[in-house]
């Protein structure tokens, strides 16, 4: 794991030098911070999934996994300076217009997942457990990390993205949807980095489409439904 970070700074440690060579300016605290949420998010998330295996064996999923990321999120969000709950998108309100167009993208998220996971062919999976933890888990603390507390910090380091169909997405949002693609598709096995082209170019896609959803709604709240929706969704596929 801590080789697979590695790889993933170094992209994005590449991706700052070329910003800085057009003239770009780049705030190294934040960047850093940021990429330290995730590292904490991930340390936090095999922890709790290798406990799980030591009291509850019988649990297939990683719900405590789960559980130790979400509460070390909010840790580190009370620790760090300025950022409060609505700059990563905890609160109820959603921009004014915005639930239309959010509704019409969860709507292709979830097409494109599940015509996907159709093509691939995997077999349905309707256990009580795989539907539970699929349709609470996954959005919550995926995004709470990636598109609430890294979008707020990477925003402070790489500044405000332009409107895209009523949303900003710029240098920020494209460096998280593609940390975003590597976590699910971009690791390195026995010293080698192996890169799953079809997994991360698919999750990147959705990190795209939830990453304008967040940004269209100013909310959470939208992009966690639509992320547990997707994956629920794809075990009946």
């Amino acid at each position: 794991m801590a080789l697979t970070l590695g790889l993933h700074l170094a992209f994005v440690l590449l991706g700052v030098l070329l910003l800085r060579l057009t003239g770009r300016q780049v705030r190294p605290v934040p960047l850093l911070l940021g990429f330290g949420v995730i590292v904490v998010y991930w340390v936090a998330s095999i922890s709790g999934l290798s406990l799980q295996a030591i009291l509850a064996p019988q649990f297939h999923w990683n719900w405590l996994g789960k559980v130790f990321a979400i509460g070390a999120t909010f840790i580190v969000l009370a620790l760090l300076p300025g950022i409060a709950g609505r700059d990563i998108g905890l609160t109820w309100q959603q921009k004014p217009g915005s639930v239309r167009p959010a509704m019409i993208m969860i709507a292709a998220i979830c097409a494109f997942d599940w015509v996907q996971t159709i093509i691939d062919a995997q077999a349905a999976d309707l256990s009580i457990g795989r539907l539970l933890f699929q349709g609470l888990m996954p959005g919550l603390d995926e995004e709470l990390v990636f598109r609430g507390v890294v979008l707020a910090l990477f925003t402070q380091a790489f500044g405000e993205g332009p409107l895209v169909f009523g949303a900003r997405f710029g240098i920020a949002e494209v460096t998280i949807t593609l940390l975003f693609g590597a976590a699910h598709g971009l690791h390195v096995s026995h010293g080698i980095p192996v890169l799953d082209a079809e997994t991360f170019l698919v999750t990147g896609l959705i990190g795209a489409g939830l990453m304008w959803i967040r940004q269209r709604t100013g909310s959470l709240v939208m992009p966690i439904l639509a992320h547990n929706l997707q994956n629920f969704g794809e075990s009946f596929f």
